[in-house]
């Protein structure tokens, strides 16, 4: 069962340092006052692609007036991996160029960083109806609330949460099960089912093969991004290679975010080297093995 951490708290303090105090990082004050009105960012769709939760990104509508920007903060307000940064915030940054084939269109990425560089956009109009927000602070088996701030106007907060721990294990439930050609929808992945084993690791590895129009069970983009602690965006042997060790048991190994948002301590795709071995896949169904990574 997963332990929901803390209480929101009414009333924050904001300092102009860039600084974090007492263990917390702290931000700048909101803008200045302004008649601007903004919405509420909403959560995706129920029973879409991305209604579901993820290892490494919060997916959101951004919801604004049409015509109006909004600036995106989101807060950590339980964690699991880094219970010391619960009650910190990042800003969400311009969105990347769109492009991927991994990504659907209407859909973006976006990173989080310091407020210093938040976008402060029209995210509708920019394509952005449903937004991917990752990077080190996005972290398994955590929960973020969402804001938008338009002037001094604030929007009531989104909650937003990454995976469930998976039994005993301590990240990397990527996916359910394939519904194959007969399923409901077709040849797609299920959401995460509290549960680590082969078929996470087939989904990451066929997205790795594939994407769309390659691969048939190809998962999104956001699904199967695991690595690095500075996510990249590309689903590639790093994801593979981490999911597979998360099966093994090893703790999730990146982390903590710093005030801009980038991992302190990130091994990358060669952190885990005391770990690398042949990794014998038939017994998981894979009939590429051993895997030598």
């Amino acid at each position: 069962m997963r332990i929901r951490f803390g209480v929101v708290i009414g009333c924050m303090l904001w300092v102009t340092s860039s600084h974090a105090k007492d263990g917390k990082i702290a931000l700048p004050p909101y803008g200045p006052a302004s008649p601007r009105a903004v919405n509420d960012p909403l959560p995706v769709d129920p029973g879409a692609p991305n209604d579901r939760r993820k290892n490494r990104y919060i997916s959101f509508k951004p919801n604004n007036i049409t015509g109006e920007t909004t600036t995106l903060e989101v807060t950590l307000t339980g964690s699991l991996p880094h219970p010391g940064l619960e009650g910190s915030s990042w800003w969400v940054q311009p969105p990347l160029p769109p492009g991927n084939p991994l990504l659907p269109d209407g859909e973006c990425v976006a990173l989080l960083g310091p407020q210093t560089t938040a976008a402060d956009i029209d995210w509708v109009a920019a394509g952005c109806r449903v937004l991917h927000v990752t990077g080190c602070p996005i972290e398994p088996t955590s929960d973020y609330d969402v804001r938008a701030v338009a002037g001094a106007e604030v929007s009531n907060p989104l909650d937003v949460s990454t995976i469930l721990k998976p039994g005993s294990k301590f990240w990397g439930d990527c996916v359910g099960t394939f519904t194959g050609p007969a399923g409901d929808p077709p040849n797609a992945w299920t959401p995460p089912n509290g549960v680590l084993n082969k078929d996470d690791i087939i989904a990451v590895i066929k997205t790795w093969q594939g994407g769309p129009g390659g691969a048939p069970n190809a998962a999104h983009l956001s699904v199967a991004d695991l690595a690095p602690g500075n996510v990249n965006r590309v689903v590639n042997y790093n994801d593979a290679l981490q999911t597979i060790w998360a099966f093994h048991g090893t703790m999730y190994p990146y982390g903590p975010a710093d005030l801009d948002g980038a991992c302190s301590d990130d091994p990358g795709v060669d952190g885990q080297d005391a770990y690398w071995e042949p990794v014998d896949l038939r017994g998981l169904g894979i009939a590429r093995a051993p895997l030598y990574i």
